[in-house]
């Protein structure tokens, strides 16, 4: 079924709530994923349309990409959100109005969130959700609430729905639950903005759906989940921001993903990858001449200690570092994910510990 409005939600009120009005609105990666999602909704399932907000509209179209939201860009939602919610930690209150707003049927994807398939069946549930997730939250006593703030009769169960991904098809569910979230986010003074957005946002809503017997289904019903129907890039997004070199390498084997899949586009891309190649470049190898001056940086800054209270520290071979190497962007494009048993990026080293979701876009 390829009438299904897809929707994208962003606005930079939350990051300008928490001092970050600065910088890029996007990094080069989540730029990439934010494309490649927009653009395979398109071929599998609808049109797309963006809620933004006036600043972040105008961030897409000097990267050249309105043209990929083909139902359109609206600012007027986001740009009229109220000033009595902390959007420091009410991150998701756009996309709470948003999902206010759209005209249901309605799917909401997040940025760094791709769907490689089309969403069977869609028509059947009321509410489709990325995946469940299971809280101790109860009824949320114990999170600041506002004054005269009086919690629904819910079932309260700990049984939450992520909403990286969402299909909403039911008005009656809609409409309660954004109301319950505005309600609880309005003038509330709460500064946990990962327990009280997630309250918010995902578990009014799974607890709504609960309690008026909704049909609901999880597009991945795992663990493990299937990364081929959908990739979620998510707590990735630190890793690679801190492993700069990776990012760098990865940005160059999206652009070469977009390239396979969309020919037919690649010109009107080609702002998004000269910019996103260029910002990933120069934080690569910044990063990388950081690591090679470490050991004159501790020679400057630190204080030395007598060798007869401490031995000398030999830092110099330790923190030497091969010159950097530009990635082979020609590397074959393919899907792999978090669960799968090959990612392009354990040819180096995996992020951190945990196995790489960004790997499967590429």
């Amino acid at each position: 079924m390829r009438n299904l409005p897809g929707h994208h939600v962003y606005s930079l009120r939350p990051a300008h709530a928490r001092g970050r009005g600065g910088s890029v609105p996007l990094d080069p990666v989540v730029a990439c994923t934010l494309a490649l999602g927009a653009l395979h909704w398109r071929k599998h399932s609808g049109p797309m349309r963006l809620y933004a907000d006036s600043e972040f509209a105008a961030f897409i179209d000097g990267l050249g990409l309105s043209w990929i939201y083909d139902a359109g860009i609206d600012t007027a939602v986001l740009d009229a959100m109220p000033d009595c919610i902390r959007y420091d930690t009410f991150w998701v209150a756009p996309k709470v109005f948003a999902y206010r707003a759209a005209a249901l049927p309605a799917a909401f994807l997040d940025v760094d969130l791709v769907v490689w398939k089309p969403v069977v069946n869609w028509a059947e549930f009321d509410v489709t959700f990325l995946h469940r997730e299971f809280t101790e939250r109860g009824d949320g006593t114990g999170y600041a609430v506002p004054s005269g703030y009086n919690r629904p009769a819910y079932p309260w169960d700990g049984e939450e729905f992520n909403l990286g991904f969402l299909i909403l098809n039911n008005e009656e569910i809609g409409e309660e639950s954004t109301t319950q979230a505005i309600r609880f986010m309005s003038d509330n003074p709460g500064s946990d903005p990962f327990n009280h957005a997630c309250f918010a946002e995902q578990y009014l809503l799974a607890q709504c759906s609960k309690a008026r017997g909704a049909r609901v289904r999880a597009l991945l019903p795992g663990p493990p989940h299937d990364e081929s129907v959908a990739t979620h890039l998510w707590g990735d997004k630190q890793k690679l921001r801190e492993e700069p070199v990776r990012a760098w390498a990865l940005v160059n084997r999206y652009i070469e993903r977009l390239k396979q899949d969309f020919p037919e586009h690649v010109s009107g891309m080609n702002r998004l990858f000269a910019w996103a190649s260029s910002v990933a470049e120069t934080a690569a190898r910044q990063a990388q001449n950081n690591r090679r001056n470490a050991p004159e940086l501790l020679r400057r800054t630190v204080r030395p200690v007598p060798a007869a209270v401490t031995p000398p520290v030999h830092t110099a071979e330790r923190l030497r570092r091969p010159a950097i190497k530009r990635p082979d962007a020609a590397a074959e494009p393919r899907v792999a994910g978090r669960f799968a048993i090959q990612s392009p990026l354990r040819k180096s080293r995996p992020l951190g510990t945990r196995q790489n979701r960004a790997a499967a876009l590429t």
